[in-house]
């Protein structure tokens, strides 16, 4: 019945607010959002609740306004209240999202004189390309082959490779992703991402946690890891 009501609520939060802002969005996403400078602005997660957050200091200030057990971060719906300080009306700055799921978004807030904000993330649940012989089109079967090249290690005639000299490192709750190298060719990218778990306990990923947006394919070289194991992520877009 808790369950229900708060779901009841969210729903009801999200129809009525005046300036919603609803965005689909992946794991490791960089999102854009509208925030006011003059009302407290919600951020909440559809199916998911917020667990943590990271912001540069002086960002954001007490949007409480002096409510009894007022929090940031509402211990029953997740729901994120926040206000930019003075300091960030005219300039943009980012938050660190980390969720109940695991997942974990840098949110990039432009704060605006406009009418406090609602803003509601989804998760993407498209399914991605799998590394399977289709039998609907010959693009398909390309983006297969691509897929599976860069699994097997096989560098397409056509194709180049790069290897960044500092390579990327995205970190979430769970995991630490790290770019090796990217593929370039007949107006297709693939990537090589190290996967690492970085806990002390078994977990189970999911291909479905990196199709971000423009992802076309992608594959992962096993989904069980243990404490502290890697694995190699592929990735066409």
């Amino acid at each position: 019945m808790k369950q229900m009501a708060m779901i009841f609520s969210l729903g009801l939060l999200i129809a009525t607010a005046e300036g919603a802002q609803i965005k689909t969005v992946r794991n490791y996403e960089d999102i854009l959002i509208n925030a006011s400078i003059k009302e407290p602005n919600n951020l909440m997660l559809e199916d998911d609740r917020i667990q943590q957050i990271k912001a540069p200091g002086n960002t954001l200030v007490d949007a409480c306004n002096g409510k009894a057990n007022c929090k940031l971060i509402d211990d029953t719906t997740g729901i994120l209240t926040f206000l930019p300080s003075p300091l960030y009306h005219t300039r943009a700055f980012t938050i660190n999202l980390l969720t109940e799921k695991g997942f974990f978004y840098n949110v990039r807030v432009e704060p605006k004189p406009i009418a406090s904000q609602t803003i509601v993330f989804k998760s993407y649940k498209n399914p991605v390309i799998r590394a399977r012989d289709p039998r609907t089109s010959s693009y398909e079967k390309v983006m297969v082959g691509f897929l599976r090249a860069l699994v097997n290690g096989y560098l397409p005639e056509g194709f180049t490779q790069t290897i960044p000299k500092k390579p990327s490192v995205y970190k979430a709750q769970k995991t630490q992703l790290k770019r090796l190298l990217t593929v370039k060719g007949n107006r297709m990218r693939g990537e090589i991402f190290e996967l690492k778990n970085v806990t002390n306990q078994p977990i189970d990923a999911k291909e479905s946690w990196f199709n971000w947006p423009g992802t076309k394919g992608v594959a992962l070289a096993k989904t069980h890891l243990a404490p502290f194991e890697t694995t190699r992520l592929y990735r066409i877009s």
